[in-house]
């Protein structure tokens, strides 16, 4: 194996994902074996699983969802909502403090 897996465990989030950027990004995989992109790709996949089981529980446990505005709005959470109801999410919910990248590519554009 390329990757001992015991060592690819302690390495930081940013260095796995670099590692697995690398990997994807060459044309030839000749030293990679088929056990460790295994490895990479299921780690990517548990990551993913978790941030948006993370994500659904923040949502499903939010004040504003249960009480405020109950359900969800074309995926979001409806305190995410803009007061116009326009149907973008507007800013971090203060209750559960989600980030959208909406918000983000907004205020790139404002700068």
């Amino acid at each position: 194996m390329k990757y001992d897996k015991e060592r690819f465990e302690w390495l930081s989030y940013d260095k796995k994902m670099g590692l697995i950027e690398w990997e994807l990004s060459l044309e030839t995989h000749n030293a990679t074996t088929r056990a460790d992109l295994l490895m990479l790709l299921d780690w990517a996949y548990k990551k993913i699983k978790t941030d948006k089981k993370r994500i659904e529980d923040g949502i499903a446990h939010c004040y504003m969802t249960k009480f405020e505005y109950p359900g969800m709005e074309e995926g979001l959470c409806a305190g995410l909502r803009t007061m116009d109801g326009d149907g973008e999410p507007y800013e971090t919910c203060k209750e559960c403090r989600l980030q959208y990248q909406y918000n983000d590519m907004h205020q790139e554009v404002e700068e």
